[in-house]
């Protein structure tokens, strides 16, 4: 099977001599998310085979494969020159050190699958997870620190848990 380096001219795929035995193949399964790194010189991807794996620019090689999810990995967010923020099906977002090629920092808390994450500003992330909730993270000591959920009731806008139904008021006697 060949490999084929983007050319960055044309966008079309350029044909390149086939590697006998690369050192870290292709995903296995769906990619989900691709990421071109700060530096411009490698590419992150992530994938349902829960590895995120990181790719030569110029000659589309796969560098290094980076494991610790144990689910579909769903989005990638750069954090600084040298470094990754992942979410993931496995209910995490983990923070990489690509210089180290390894997980620095987990992030727990949603109960559901992180489908996205965002920053929010320097140093503070958001995610967003099937379980409802959005919550925000700082960058700087990997804790948590707020979360938002907008499937819990406001203050005068209940709902009865049987029915779904706003509640009215008990009825006094006259």
């Amino acid at each position: 099977r060949a490999s084929y380096p983007l050319c960055l001219n044309t966008h079309l795929p350029v044909p390149a001599a086939p590697v006998a035995n690369p050192p870290h193949p292709g995903h296995k399964r769906c990619v989900w998310d691709v990421l071109v790194m700060p530096s411009e010189e490698v590419i992150a991807s992530s994938s349902s085979d829960k590895d995120i794996r990181i790719w030569d620019l110029d000659t589309g090689e796969c560098l290094h494969c980076l494991t610790g999810h144990t689910d579909w990995v769903l989005q990638l967010l750069p954090f600084g020159d040298s470094m990754l923020v992942s979410a993931s099906r496995d209910n995490t977002v983990r923070v990489w050190n690509l210089d180290l090629l390894k997980e620095v920092s987990v992030l727990k808390g949603h109960i559901g699958a992180v489908r996205c994450i965002s920053w929010v500003m320097p140093g503070r992330l958001a995610s967003g997870s099937s379980d409802g909730t959005l919550k925000f993270w700082s960058m700087c000591d990997a804790s948590y620190q707020k979360c938002l959920s907008p499937r819990s009731p406001r203050r005068g806008n209940r709902t009865s848990p049987t029915r779904g139904s706003p509640r009215s008021p008990k009825s006094g006697k006259s």
